[in-house]
């Protein structure tokens, strides 16, 4: 299984709502069974919890990961 992590930082550490200890948590609860693991952080505006699904540069790496091959 390949997974991309993404998780958004307001200048806090958190994207408003989860901190990033959190969201990075992911890999470990995986316990190394992917494939591949990426993480990417999206910071400023686009960052905060409810508006990542607004980010065009989470656009971009989620038809890369989807669709690049």
């Amino acid at each position: 299984m390949d997974v991309l992590n993404i998780y958004g930082d307001v200048g806090d550490k958190s994207d408003g709502r989860v901190s990033n200890n959190s969201s990075k948590s992911l890999k470990y609860l995986l316990n190394s069974r992917e494939k591949s693991y990426q993480e990417l952080k999206i910071s400023g505006k686009y960052g905060q919890h409810n508006k990542l699904h607004e980010s065009k540069e989470v656009d971009k790496a989620l038809v890369s990961f989807l669709w690049a091959k």
